[in-house]
């Protein structure tokens, strides 16, 4: 069973170790490896994208994943962890078709937003 993320401005947050191999809705392939710190806000991953050799650092701060996009009812439960990797990697997938052009080798910074928990739960297509 996925364990919960509560709300992340009250949990004490240990940085993982643990890399995964998945992939994005996109069908690229991702090495992926949450970074989060103890005394950080929020969550943090380092995302390498195999084939294409692009490294993305990630990033959900506790206001986004507690806040609701306008337009759409809130979900009244705790987002799983399999859903919060899901919105990091549509977070990704979006980042890349968007200027500037992401080159080989490149390190670019991207922040998962409300939406793409929303996306990832399937609330917001």
């Amino acid at each position: 069973m996925a364990a919960a993320i509560g709300p992340l401005e009250t949990q004490t947050l240990e940085a993982s170790m643990t890399t995964r191999q998945v992939t994005t809705p996109g069908e690229r392939e991702v090495t992926l490896r949450e970074t989060t710190r103890p005394t950080q806000d929020g969550k943090q991953w380092e995302a390498h994208l195999v084939r294409e050799d692009i490294w993305f650092t990630a990033v959900l701060t506790g206001t986004e994943q507690t806040s609701v996009p306008g337009g759409t009812a809130p979900i009244e439960r705790d987002f799983t962890a399999e859903e919060v990797e899901r919105a990091v990697l549509i977070a990704i997938d979006g980042d890349l078709v968007r200027p500037p052009e992401k080159q080989r080798a490149g390190r670019y910074n991207v922040n998962v937003t409300r939406f793409d928990l929303y996306r990832a739960v399937g609330v917001i297509v």
